[in-house]
């Protein structure tokens, strides 16, 4: 008798099927656990040696120091909200935008400031952000004010929020090399027309360093106005990347044609001038003695947050507001309905935390001595996008900018010197979830003694 071949029942199959697929799911599993354990230790491993390596080098540099700068940008930061506005249309006295705050991610919202009223030309508005909404949850609304008529519309681009890096209320001339024709008048800088260039110019005395900002971008701002100005009378800017040796070309920042009312001029600083030796200039061409230029409120930035209006993915808005030409916001008033006039933030913005951690930059400087005279070294560490910087300048020239390390939490990192003692603490964040790797250390070091 023929006997049957050997095989499984469909039974038996089903049954192995499970269990290969609790094995394999079970091996996954463990896989997972695996990778991810190891993805954790080497995050963790590599912040412990982004501390250690910024630990040592400061320290190295803090034990020769004679004298020591921690600056304080975390306490009583300047926060900057600016956009690009203009009018199109036969606007009225009563047209104009408001907008408003919140710090709870809309629950609740200041009142509403006016940005203007009636025909304003076209310019940067800025104001600076009061210090309860620099919060995790900051939010932003928009309110037109009338725009109804026909052909009347507002325009907004290049919505910014910025930290400020450097701040001059142009209430002295300490940090600037002033010519003759530049005084102080009501608290601002002012320049009276009809001089040569080195009469009309003001530059700053000392460079800033803004090298730890290189592929960011860097703004400088100013409130000017004017009087008795023509159109030719300009105001020209301009930017120097070693310290006042050499120059870029001048920039116009405003003609004579802006009036009594101070508006704000933005300008972006070009990417080969933002440098460890970075200095600016302001030059005023007026024709007659009685042109008068001036300017308040010099701020040079860099920014937290920004929109350059070609969609609404971060707002909410109603039929009031459109995209035009794919790159401007559009307001104008259609109806009667109220609710159509907002246009307000969706996506908070964290404006607590700071491209400047507390403390820094941090400058060291000491002298050392030899058969053939005196040595000066100033060593300058910063923090920006998580990466810590250390630029060695020696009697003054060129700095050696060199990348210490990187993934430097600057929300979590800060020193303080008192007493002759620098205490420090870094912090070093990599990764996130359960594969997040954190370290934080202090270091304390005596300075040398003078």
């Amino acid at each position: 008798m023929k006997r049957r071949t050997a095989g499984f029942t469909l039974l038996e199959v089903v049954v192995v099927t499970v269990i290969v697929a609790l094995i394999a799911n079970g091996v996954l599993v463990s896989v997972f656990h695996v990778l991810r354990n190891s993805e954790s230790s080497e995050n963790k491993i590599s912040a412990i040696t982004a501390v250690q390596n910024a630990g040592y080098w400061i320290s190295m540099d803090a034990r020769k120091a004679q004298e020591v700068t921690a600056q304080a940008f975390s306490e009583g930061r300047t926060i900057i909200l600016s956009w690009d506005e203009r009018l199109e249309g036969d606007t009225e006295s009563t047209d104009g935008l408001d907008y408003a705050f919140s710090g709870d991610g809309g629950n609740n919202w200041s009142s509403y400031y006016q940005a203007f009223r009636g025909s304003y030309p076209p310019g940067t508005f800025s104001t600076t952000l009061p210090e309860e909404y620099l919060t995790n949850d900051f939010r932003l609304s928009f309110y037109l004010v009338d725009l109804r008529g026909s052909g009347e519309y507002l325009y907004l681009d290049d919505i910014t929020i910025s930290e400020a890096l450097h701040t001059d209320n142009c209430t002295t001339y300490d940090d600037w090399d002033e010519g003759s024709r530049w005084v102080i008048s009501s608290d601002e800088f002012r320049c009276q027309g009809g001089g040569g260039t080195a009469e009309s110019t003001v530059t700053m005395t000392s460079s800033l360093d803004l090298g730890a900002y290189q592929g960011q971008t860097v703004r400088v701002y100013w409130d000017g106005h004017d009087y008795e100005s023509e159109e030719n009378d300009i105001l020209y800017y301009a930017f120097s990347a070693d310290g006042g040796n050499n120059w870029s070309p001048n920039y116009e920042s405003f003609n004579g044609n802006v009036g009594g009312t101070p508006q704000t001029f933005g300008h972006t600083v070009p990417s080969q001038y933002v440098t460890s030796q970075f200095k600016m200039r302001l030059f005023f061409d007026g024709t007659y003695y009685n042109d008068y230029v001036y300017i308040d409120n010099i701020m040079i930035t860099i920014p937290m947050y920004t929109d350059d209006c070609s969609g609404f993915d971060d707002w909410d808005h109603e039929t009031d507001w459109s995209i035009y030409s794919g790159e401007e916001f559009r307001g104008h008033h259609e109806d009667g309905i109220d609710d159509d006039r907002y246009l307000t933030m969706k996506k908070s913005v964290d404006l607590t935390s700071s491209e400047v951690a507390g403390g820094f930059p941090l400058v060291f400087t000491w002298n050392t001595w030899s058969g053939s005279g005196g040595t000066e070294h100033e060593i300058t560490y910063s923090i920006t996008n998580g990466q810590l910087r250390r630029s060695h300048s020696i009697n003054g020239g060129d700095p050696e900018v060199t990348l210490i390390a990187e993934d430097i939490d600057p929300t979590n990192t800060s020193c303080t010197f008192s007493g002759g003692r620098l205490t420090l603490t870094i912090s070093s964040t990599i990764g996130a979830g359960p594969s997040e790797g954190t370290e934080t250390r202090q270091y304390k070091v005596q300075t040398r003694p003078d």
